[in-house]
């Protein structure tokens, strides 16, 4: 048993607020109707932006891999079967044969490499491959395979590690140590730099495996969840949604092992920002400020995809019970 947290006096002061006495516990949930009707207008924008990615580049390869994970997501969320999904099938078949295309081989490596191992999984549940994408995948879990203490200790791998678990390729990582959260929570103050506050999140990630794993309450101090949910709300205020979305993820983690309550009423503010049309995001100042540097600038694949594809992860890890993206991908077929 690893030994409870210990905290600055900062840390204590701010733990003496007496949590949940706002008016956002009383809150509902998004409802399933709502949930259902976000998902399948932005499957149809997914499958329409299709049509108007360019043919080649970096950021055409980028698209196509944020477009195939967002369709799998949104079909999952509007409770489509996956198996018989002739939508994500069609969606499958137009990524790899684009992929495949030899101008994109050399736009391949500027993909992140979460996104070219979810990309090769994914095809290859529909009989298809990308042969770079296998070559990383291959290159992936011969390095993850050494039994090497440093790489075991890199919190930057957790997430490779526990993603090709789940698809069946590497056995399951060991839990991770909880003495990374303790030594940046022990020097943790409430006006941390982004960096300090992106360096928790991921070691929290590592420590709940993505929402794979409980975690002993014990181990965490009740006003973490707190002070992650106001950083949260600052990241909305600011429009920063990506990050806004990877927090309410690790909120829901943390939930899961009753370290802390839901906040359903951010979850709300999320949907806000889900538009008719099926993107997330309102970013006209930005768009039109950057159309005048780069008047080829595509709006869509560059600012409303990614932002979209983590709205919709986040979504659908708060609506569908117990779904978690890094414990439900289909195994892979090699």
């Amino acid at each position: 048993m690893c030994r409870p947290l210990s905290f600055s006096k900062e840390w204590r002061r701010a733990s003496q607020v007496t949590p949940w006495a706002m008016s956002y516990q009383s809150a509902t949930a998004p409802t399933p109707g709502r949930i259902a009707g976000i998902a399948s207008s932005a499957r149809a924008w997914l499958a329409s932006l299709l049509e108007r990615i360019p043919a080649r580049g970096d950021a055409a390869v980028r698209a196509l891999c944020h477009v195939l994970i967002a369709s799998w997501i949104a079909d999952t969320m509007a409770g489509r079967d996956r198996a018989k999904s002739v939508g994500f099938t069609e969606v499958a078949q137009y990524v790899a044969r684009s992929l495949n295309a030899s101008e994109n081989w050399n736009h391949i490596d500027g993909v992140k490499p979460n996104l070219k191992l979810l990309v090769e999984v994914l095809l290859s549940s529909e009989g298809l491959g990308v042969e770079p994408f296998r070559q990383f995948l291959t290159q992936s879990v011969s390095i993850l395979r050494r039994a090497d203490p440093v790489l075991e200790a890199d919190p930057s791998l957790m997430d490779k590690r526990i993603l090709l678990y789940s698809a069946g390729i590497l056995p399951r990582p060991p839990t991770a140590s909880a003495d990374g959260v303790r030594v940046l929570l022990d020097k943790f103050r409430l006006s941390a730099s982004a960096e300090v506050i992106d360096a928790l999140t991921l070691q929290l990630e590592c420590l709940t495996g993505w929402g794979t794993r409980l975690v002993d309450a014990e181990l965490i101090p009740p006003s973490l969840g707190e002070i992650l949910a106001g950083f949260a709300v600052q990241r909305l205020r600011n429009y920063d949604l990506i990050p806004a979305a990877r927090l309410l993820r690790l909120q829901e983690y943390l939930v899961a092992s009753r370290i802390m309550a839901r906040r359903d009423d951010l979850y709300n503010v999320l949907c806000m920002h889900h538009r008719p049309q099926g993107p997330f995001g309102w970013y006209g100042p930005e768009t039109a400020k950057l159309r005048k540097l780069s008047p080829v600038l595509l709006e869509d694949t560059e600012f409303y995809l990614p932002t979209t594809l983590e709205c919709l992860w986040t979504l659908a890890e708060r609506s569908l019970d117990g779904w978690r993206l890094f414990e439900k991908l289909p195994p892979y077929a090699q």
